[in-house]
């Protein structure tokens, strides 16, 4: 006695197709590729990028600080200084990527700005004194850098709308406005 099996399968209409296992596996291969080559290019650019970013940015805040002491230190009740930050008498020299940024006269206002590739972005530390009585109020903020598909580099905030760009007059602006409204 002799059985036969048949066996049919419907796939609702649909015709199966040629795709097999390796497919997506090769799929996912170069998908991993086009990611590394990307990711490796983004590293080779986005830093040297941001370094001169960041030049101009310093030199930015250098010429408005210039101009805030030359026509504004009588509202601010004193200079703002760069990179004039002394410990134990010593004067503290900041690294290429880090400025300082103080006003000493009360409500004194120190800030430490820093370049970090890593995190793509430029960190504010403010340590604001409000009298000779009172602690030291630590605060810290951030400034994004965006380096896009056209690597094309730009400075954002966030804000309730989404990243806000900057150019260099109003990063610098921000930055530096504190003192003015101190």
């Amino acid at each position: 006695m002799l059985i036969e099996l048949c066996l049919r399968l419907s796939f609702s209409g649909r015709r199966a197709t040629s795709h097999t296992m390796s497919d997506w596996i090769k799929k996912s291969k170069d998908k991993w590729d086009k990611d590394q080559k990307l990711r490796y290019h983004r590293g080779e650019v986005f830093g040297p990028k941001a370094i001169s970013l960041w030049e101009e940015l310093v030199s930015q805040i250098k010429n408005d600080v210039a101009e805030l002491n030359a026509t504004c230190e009588p509202m601010m009740k004193g200079p703002v200084e760069i990179n004039n930050r002394e410990i134990d008498g010593r004067k503290l020299i900041p690294h290429d990527t880090e400025l300082h940024i103080d006003k000493l006269s009360l409500p004194s206002i120190s800030l430490t700005i820093q370049l970090d590739i890593g995190a793509e972005s430029i960190k504010i530390i403010q340590r604001r004194k409000e009298t000779l009585e009172s602690e030291y109020i630590e605060s810290s903020e951030r400034i994004d850098i965006y380096l896009s598909d056209s690597d094309d580099m730009s400075l954002t905030e966030p804000s309730a709308y989404g990243n806000q760009g900057l150019n260099l007059e109003r990063a610098s602006r921000r930055i530096l406005e504190r003192f003015v409204k101190s």
